[in-house]
C-alpha cells in the first residue's frame, strides 16, 4: 500500500472511531452524564474528560528518525487495550476531575481532537519517533504508534461508555 493509501484509511478509522465514541456520549443527558455506574469506577462525563485530555495531539515536539520499524508496538498496544478485562491505570494528567461536565463542550472537544489527529495524518510524517513523552512499558512511540494508541483507547473507552449506559 502506498503511503496516501495507508493515510486516507487511517482519517476513515479515525472518523468512524470518535464519531462512534460521540455516538455512545450523546445517549446521556445532563442528568445522567456524571452518574456513577452501578459497578463503580468513572462516569460517561469523565471517561469522555479523560479521553479528551488523552487524545490531544501527539507528544512530536521533539523527534528522531526511527531505528526500528515504525509500527512495531501496534499490536502489543492493541492486545492490550482491547482486553476490556484488564484495568489499566491512567497516568495523573490524564485524570479526569470530579465536576460537573457539559456534553455540548465534550463534544465540541471530542471534535477537535479527531480533526487535530486527521491534520497530523494528512501533514506530518508518521515514521518518526516522538521524544516528547515515554509510553510506559514500551518507551518512545512514532508518529503512528501514537495515532494507534489514539484510536485503540478511544475504541476501548466507546466499549466503557455502553457498559455504562446499560448500568444506569
Amino acid at each position: 500500500m502506498e503511503i496516501l493509501e495507508i493515510n486516507t484509511a487511517l482519517v476513515e478509522q479515525f472518523e468512524q472511531t470518535f464519531d462512534a465514541f460521540a455516538k455512545q456520549l450523546n445517549r446521556f443527558d445532563s442528568n445522567n452524564i456524571d452518574k456513577q455506574p452501578a459497578f463503580g469506577g468513572w462516569s460517561a462525563g469523565e471517561v469522555a474528560e479523560h479521553i479528551i485530555k488523552a487524545t490531544k495531539g501527539v507528544p512530536d515536539e521533539s523527534t528522531k528518525e526511527p531505528d526500528r520499524p515504525y509500527d512495531q508496538h501496534v499490536e502489543a498496544v492493541k492486545i492490550l487495550f482491547q482486553d476490556f478485562a484488564t484495568k489499566l491505570n491512567a497516568p495523573a494528567f490524564v485524570l479526569p476531575e470530579k465536576k460537573k461536565h457539559d456534553l455540548s463542550a465534550l463534544l465540541k472537544d471530542l471534535n477537535r481532537n479527531k480533526n487535530l489527529h486527521i491534520e497530523i495524518i494528512q501533514t506530518k510524517d508518521l515514521k518518526q519517533v516522538c521524544l516528547g513523552y515515554e509510553f510506559p512499558r514500551f518507551g518512545f512511540f512514532t508518529r503512528y504508534e501514537w495515532l494507534m494508541f489514539a484510536l485503540y483507547h478511544v475504541q476501548r473507552h466507546t466499549h466503557q461508555l455502553k457498559e455504562i449506559y446499560e448500568s444506569i
